[in-house]
């Protein structure tokens, strides 16, 4: 950590709590932050999501999540971000063992698409490119849970 990258980062008009979060994430591998060549700091961030479909349409969705004792409502599909040299695979299969153990043996990777997005974070309101990797998969045998009708 150089003392420019801090400054930099001190220059985003994010205070100090917010900055040493992001500086954090960059340390920790799981998302990198370049600056180009008119000195614009962007964030590049990849991340692997699930979306997991039964056979008559329905997809398992997260809809929301605690965040520091907060609930934040949302729908979206289950993800991570992956870890700096992370395999595509190895981000699933960590994402399925933490977050979906239970449905670890009952889904089948049907295909896998790639997109890239350049957007606002909404978190560090810091221009970022997601590096977005999709899994689809399918169930393969019955979930036992209550379900919202």
């Amino acid at each position: 950590q150089t003392k420019a990258s801090r400054s930099s980062l001190r220059g985003l008009g994010m205070g100090r709590p917010q900055a040493d979060k992001l500086r954090r994430e960059v340390l920790d591998g799981k998302s990198t932050v370049i600056m180009d060549s008119a000195c614009k700091v962007f964030r590049i961030v990849a991340v692997v999501a699930i979306q997991l479909e039964q056979d008559d349409g329905r997809i398992f969705a997260q809809i929301g999540k605690s965040v520091s004792g907060d609930l934040r409502v949302g729908c979206e599909l289950p993800g991570t971000k992956r870890d700096r040299d992370e395999l595509v695979e190895g981000a699933f299969q960590r994402l399925v063992v933490s977050r979906l153990g239970n449905l670890e043996n009952c889904m089948e990777v049907e295909r896998i698409e790639a997109t890239s997005v350049e957007m606002m974070s909404r978190e560090y309101s810091v221009q970022t490119r997601y590096l977005r990797t999709v899994c689809f998969a399918r169930l393969t045998g019955p979930i036992v849970a209550p379900t919202c009708s």
